[in-house]
């Protein structure tokens, strides 16, 4: 058998689709000029470069994959090459795994049929993406966020598809910077969600779930309204557009609109901040369907309102208390409210979706639309040594601000706070099924898969108002369903509070014991005493207690930083089995784990548990 038709069997015993696409739809490249070193182990040259070493590819490729970061779940692999690089990784990474992006299948076909890859290609570990555009893969990194990924790049091969790796790049760093974003978030705001939660405890059972939405406007278009400087030019066409589309609007933008007399139909606020509830101030939004979730500050819901709807909670705290309400389906999490504003237009079935105001960059120098919270109040804070445009540069400056193309073939200033939200867009754009979305903004970041169209567009569409007005009538008469259960589950929750706090402090009272009772000299020499082992055991009882509780989920909410950096510090090094360990410093430093996250579990228990009870009596 030729190492071509092996290759190919050992991509068919994984993927025949791929298989069958790759022999179908390409042929090796004719370019290649194979070199044998004098190792006897084959590189290749590229138009006169090398694609490895030419005396010693294999140790090349082994010096660089040393170097591979050790606390990565997955290393993702740009270019295959000949395949030295990803066979030294499976050496050297037993347990983790491997995604090898190689968008040159010409190559990879010539490569299969001067070496044997049928080991690399048929390992389990191994995710082999041929072709995959660099939005694809960004996705499936977005698929598993609790995975760690460590990027490496073949510099051979990385020339060659230069703009390929580029826009694979830019879409991984998006999506990565959304998770640093995500959890700089729960660090910050974890406290101010639950109790937000337990307050809004009486509007679970009153809520609407977010599927009730969907597919409600199927074949009628949506204007998302977002707060950007462009808003201001088409505050004034709202009026009529209005009678053509329907009106989602971020909660940035209500004040303006209240101002200019428009009713939006929809607004989405979903903060948890007292500040952004400051958006709402002289607004009116009794004409409005507010599209929310329970973590929103309570401030936002004490006011005249059409109705509300939940999007599921991607707490577990919120997921816990959701249970037996009628609220059931999530909007898609893009980290701001002008993509939640799309998730509820895309949700609801929209045929079209215009954005307006969104300009993902500050046209002009400016931040935010002149009628907004943020513009108002950056006046009222003004001083002599504080003008607006100082705060309006420091504002342009901290973010890393860069500039990229606009809609108009000119340039806007952009940062990397708004590149992490264009590339979100750009990649819903992209998915089957995505209503086609224009950007109305002429000097907003171009984004790729949303043209651009001139707002004269809209004044093209039928009147479809009285459509619009009978189909959110049905809203209005729509009752949650029952929620028997919910009390129950409170209660269950309280208890299972309760019972893991004491867990946690029997934890740290048997760990010190345990402390006491550890052997002094290193266990090789010495094995452990039995009033050790019994401490030992009674700890293993404790840790198969927390395990038993749903509720350790809905603690661990508070303290996920600490969980995640423990279980980064516990990973064992490369090297550890060439090397001397001193043992009694791996038994302190376990010990501190164990410490820290038994202490953990009681903070946050204790916190869970006063918010409650404080939301029950009604304070």
């Amino acid at each position: 058998m030729s190492f071509f038709s092996g290759n190919m069997k050992a991509l068919a015993s994984r993927n025949p689709d791929l298989a069958e696409f790759v022999e179908t739809n390409f042929t090796p490249r004719t370019d290649m000029t194979l070199v044998l070193t004098p190792r006897d182990e084959p590189t290749a040259q590229l138009k006169g470069l090398y694609l490895h070493s030419s005396r010693a590819p294999r140790k090349e490729a082994a010096k660089l994959m040393s170097g591979a970061e050790s606390t990565a779940d997955t290393i993702i692999l740009q270019g295959l090459a000949l395949g030295y690089h990803a066979e030294e990784f499976l050496k050297l990474f037993p347990d983790k795994q491997l995604w090898i992006v190689e968008p040159d299948i010409p190559l990879f076909l010539w490569v299969c049929g001067i070496r044997d890859l049928s080991p690399l290609i048929g390992n389990p570990r191994v995710t082999l993406l041929l072709g995959t555009p660099p939005q694809t893969v960004a996705s499936l990194v977005a698929a598993v966020p609790d995975h760690r990924f460590e990027v490496v790049r073949l510099r051979s091969v990385h020339e060659k598809d230069r703009d390929y790796y580029g826009d694979l790049d830019r879409n991984i760093s998006a999506v990565m910077a959304r998770r640093e974003i995500n959890r700089n978030t729960l660090r910050r705001f974890g406290r101010l969600w639950v109790r937000n939660l337990f307050q809004n405890l009486p509007l679970l059972q009153q809520a609407l779930g977010i599927q009730r939405l969907e597919n409600l406007l199927q074949g009628i278009p949506v204007l998302v309204i977002a707060a950007g400087p462009s808003l201001e030019e088409i505050i004034p066409l709202l009026s009529e557009f209005s009678k053509k589309a329907v009106l989602v609007a971020v909660d940035t933008a209500l004040y303006a609109l209240t101002r200019a007399g428009i009713c939006a139909d929809f607004a989405v606020v979903v903060d948890p901040q007292f500040h952004n509830s400051r958006h709402l101030d002289g607004t009116s939004l009794e004409g409005s369907f507010l599209v929310a979730d329970s973590s929103t500050h309570p401030r936002v819901f004490r006011r005249p309102l059409r109705g509300f709807f939940f999007s599921g909670s991607p707490f577990p705290l919120g997921q816990l208390l959701e249970k037996g309400t009628d609220i059931s389906g999530r909007l898609g999490a893009g980290g701001s409210v002008a993509t939640a504003a799309w998730e509820t237009a895309r949700h609801a079935g929209a045929s079209a979706i215009y954005c307006a105001g969104l300009d993902l960059g500050f046209p002009g120098g400016q931040t935010h639309q002149k009628a907004s919270y943020f513009e108002r109040s950056a006046l009222h804070q003004c001083r002599r040594l504080e003008t607006l445009e100082h705060q309006n540069y420091r504002i342009l400056r901290e973010g890393l601000p860069y500039w990229t193309d606009n809609n108009s073939g000119g340039r806007t200033l952009s940062d990397r706070r708004m590149e992490v939200y264009a590339r979100w867009f750009e990649s819903q754009a992209e998915k089957p099924g995505t209503p086609p979305t224009y950007n109305l903004s002429p000097r907003g970041t171009a984004l790729r898969g949303i043209p651009f169209r001139p707002v004269t567009d809209l004044f093209n569409l039928p009147d479809r108002r009285d459509e619009i007005d009978i189909r959110l009538k049905t809203l209005e008469d729509a009752v949650p369903a029952p929620a028997p259960v919910f009390f129950e589950n409170l209660k269950t929750l309280r208890e299972e509070i309760i019972n893991l706090e004491r867990l946690g402090r029997e934890g740290l009272y048997w760990l010190g014991e345990a402390e006491k009772a550890a052997p002094i000299n290193s266990p090789q020499k010495q094995g452990p005493t039995r009033a050790f082992a019994e401490k030992l055991a009674r700890l293993d009882q404790i840790d198969s207690g927390i395990l038993s509780l749903s509720a350790r989920n809905v603690a661990g909410f508070l303290f996920q930083d600490l969980i995640d950096e423990l279980s980064k510090s516990s990973q064992p090094e490369k090297n550890d089995t060439a090397r001397s360990v001193d043992v009694s410093e791996k038994s302190r430093s376990a010990f501190s784990a164990s410490r820290r996250l038994y202490q953990g579990i009681v903070d946050s228990c204790s916190f869970h548990k006063e918010i409650l009870d404080m939301s029950i009596r009604g304070d």
